[in-house]
């Protein structure tokens, strides 16, 4: 699992959570907007 790396991690988590990448990418959630702002994203 970690010997693939990102690549292995990203496939893994979208299989995984395919609803996080989306959610992530929206600023729709408070959560996200939270840490967009704390990060200046």
């Amino acid at each position: 699992m970690h010997s693939k790396g990102l690549a292995g991690s990203d496939r893994k988590d979208l299989f995984i959570f395919p609803e996080t990448p989306p959610l992530m990418h929206k600023p729709s959630p408070p959560s996200v907007s939270n840490t967009s702002s704390s990060n200046g994203y």
